[in-house]
């Protein structure tokens, strides 16, 4: 199993993992076993880069990814905090210690997490912040994160293989690969002896944290590949017969990236058909996915309800300020919540902007 829990401090922890985890908490905590290994996410190729000429390229905003950055001298002063900030933690967490190999490699948690956030400059930012923080080991750290992310992806590929083998073939298919790619050194990074609880843990974590970022695999494919890790690792344990194994799941799946992605290219008809078959697949019986199917539906429309008002919201700003401004977005409240509009203002006070925060298709 890689050490990828040595960098918790600094990772944002994704949706799908606080899922997992939240459903897991209780039986965890009885059988007193550790905590669950955090995410080894996919989609992993370093390349040397110009870190002057990336500085040109467009960030964009952790709210919305794809929305269109201003490339302002703003933006240029939150990069340059971030990595400082980011460079002050890698050294308080890792320090020396960052000579050995199984922490270096679990950096590629930090470089997932800005591939994420930033699609276009993630790569830069992490060689930049690297390179800062580690100079004489930049070079070491580096090619342990991208040989890191080359076997994700071969794991993320030969995973529908590995659910039909034995445990002991299993082993020796990793293990055969990990000294192709790391050679004595992979006995280092996967040294840790874990519980047989924890290994099942860290074995559906890990899938979940590959086909979170699965873009190119199918979507059934990937609910197959989740439904058979879950089999494999919780099946016949007293885990799977305590908690709602489909609940689970489906809540897991829906958090995706990758299926998030898929969902809001389709159609609303179309999308909706396409996640009742998502619960059908997992066991869910027909009045329960009728009724989840009237609880989207639902959202749905208060979700496009949201959208109009923060348009409306975002050209009043532009027009109005001071009070003549407060008086006009407590008349778009009104008009877009009625009765909720009070509580939309509260909202907005605390700088919690709920139609900004990121659409879950099946889920909020």
């Amino acid at each position: 199993m890689s050490v990828v829990s040595a960098n918790k401090s600094f990772k944002v922890t994704i949706a799908v993992s606080i899922i997992f985890l939240l459903a897991l908490s209780t039986l965890i905590l009885v059988q007193n076993t550790d905590s669950l290994a955090t995410k080894d996410m996919a989609k992993l190729e370093v390349e040397t880069i110009d870190i002057e000429a990336a500085e040109t390229l467009t960030i964009a905003p952790s709210i919305h990814r794809n929305a269109n950055s201003s490339g302002s001298s703003d933006i240029q002063n939150k990069l340059n905090q971030l990595v400082i900030e980011f460079v002050a933690e890698l050294r308080a967490e890792f320090g020396e210690q960052i000579k050995s190999i199984a922490l270096q490699v679990s950096l590629i948690e930090l470089l997932n997490d800005l591939i994420v956030t930033y699609p276009e400059r993630g790569k830069a930012l992490f060689e930049r912040i690297i390179r800062t923080a580690f100079p004489e080991l930049a070079d070491n750290i580096l090619k342990a994160v991208a040989t890191m992310g080359l076997y994700d992806m071969w794991l993320l590929d030969i995973m529908p293989e590995l659910n039909k083998m034995g445990l002991i073939e299993q082993e020796s298919i990793l293990w055969s690969k990990r000294y192709e790619l790391f050679s004595n050194e992979a006995a280092e990074i996967w040294t840790e002896q874990w519980t047989p609880e924890q290994e099942r843990e860290a074995s559906v974590q890990k899938t979940l944290s590959l086909l979170d970022t699965a873009y190119d695999t199918p979507l059934n494919e990937r609910l197959y590949l989740l439904q058979s890790s879950f089999e494999e690792s919780y099946g016949n344990t007293i885990e799977g017969y305590v908690f709602d194994a489909k609940s689970v799941m489906s809540q897991a799946f829906l958090h995706f990236d990758s299926v998030q992605q898929d969902l809001s290219a389709m159609p609303q008809e179309e999308r909706q058909t396409k996640i009742a078959g998502i619960r059908r697949e997992l066991g869910f019986p027909e009045d329960r996915i009728a009724i989840l199917s009237e609880r989207d539906l639902k959202r749905e429309l208060d979700w496009k309800n949201g959208y109009a008002y923060m348009e409306k919201k975002a050209q009043a700003e532009q027009s109005f300020a001071g009070e003549a401004l407060e008086a006009e977005l407590d008349g778009l409240r009104e008009r877009y919540f009625s009765y909720r509009a009070a509580t939309i203002k509260k909202e907005e006070g605390r700088e919690f902007f709920r139609y900004a925060r990121p659409r879950v298709y099946g889920q909020n």
